[in-house]
């Protein structure tokens, strides 16, 4: 913080605020984004919250997926977020208002390779995210970017069996390549999978 009052944290220590793309950037259907694993969980209305762990543990089939993609009864929180997409600038001057020295956020895989397995990037999500970075510095915070916080493109799930297939992995490979070639003089800090003990296939 500014004003360090708790000597026993390094100078240097990061306070950070933290969020994820699939949390908060909404925008489901802009810059060429396609669906992701996160898009496609429903909110359970009425439901208490060991019931939806139990449901999520559980997971969904390939046809419930199929079928989340074009539903348009159910609501899906993931899908809008709080529109950090559309209002980072704004937001990320407010938190560094609070004296935050760092920012965590994701990038979101289903925009940059939007199937996944593209052989070129969505040149759109790059410059939006470089905007992004490039907005998390100027503030005065250092970016902390994860590769993959549960935004895996659902295309892979539903044509290569997710994760289960190596295919995926050199997928997974090749993106991040892109991301460290694109924003590696720009950001220190990387962390590659959220919570990999969780990965959603």
């Amino acid at each position: 913080m500014k004003n360090n009052k708790y000597p026993y944290f390094p100078e240097d220590f990061l306070w950070a605020g933290a969020q994820a793309a699939s949390q908060a950037d909404g925008a489901y259907n802009q810059d060429g984004k396609m669906p992701n694993s996160s898009d496609v969980q429903p909110y359970h209305k009425g439901l208490d919250n060991m019931e939806i762990q139990r449901l999520e543990q559980e997971g969904m089939t390939l046809e419930q997926v199929r079928k989340a993609i074009t539903d348009t009864e159910h609501f899906y929180p993931k899908r809008h977020g709080i529109d950090f997409y559309n209002t980072y600038e704004e937001d990320l001057e407010m938190l560094a208002e609070t004296g935050m020295k760092a920012f965590r956020t994701s990038i979101d895989w289903s925009r940059v390779f939007p199937q996944g397995d593209e052989l070129e990037p969505n040149e759109a999500a790059l410059e939006h995210y470089e905007k992004m970075i490039d907005k998390i510095r100027q503030v005065g915070m250092e970016p902390i970017i994860t590769m993959l916080h549960y935004e895996t493109p659902i295309h892979l799930t539903l044509e290569y069996g997710g994760w289960a297939n190596k295919k995926v992995i050199e997928m997974f490979v090749r993106y991040g390549k892109v991301l460290l070639d694109r924003f590696g003089k720009k950001v220190k800090y990387w962390i590659v999978i959220n919570q990999i003990n969780m990965i959603q296939v």
